[in-house]
């Protein structure tokens, strides 16, 4: 809904960019690929903070980022009545997160 095309690196396009002649000639292919995945732990306001930064929200009129704050803040809340967050010892919400890592050679 906010993102309005922006391109986004779990779309996964930019691998194109890789599957060209050009790519070929100077580079070694596939792309190496290494994943690292971890859970972290983050604050309620931490999540904003997070969705805020990110360059589509950015973007946004000081307006409608508010009003998309209070559709995150209300999503928290009910996730958290109906049991779907995981919240560790001292209440901060536990986030999956994953490293993934690409890499190639030139020729």
């Amino acid at each position: 809904m906010h993102e309005r095309n922006a391109p986004q690196y779990r779309s996964m396009g930019w691998m194109k960019a890789f599957d060209t002649p050009e790519a070929k000639e100077f580079f070694e292919l596939p792309l190496q690929h290494w994943d690292y995945k971890w859970t972290r732990t983050i604050t309620d306001e931490g999540i904003w903070n997070f969705i805020r930064s990110l360059s589509f929200i950015n973007r946004l009129s000081p307006q409608e980022k508010e009003v998309l704050k209070g559709h995150v803040e209300e999503y928290i809340q009910k996730a958290d009545r109906e049991g779907k967050l995981k919240r560790d010892e001292n209440g901060l919400i536990e986030v999956p997160s994953k490293v993934d890592t690409r890499w190639l050679k030139r020729k």
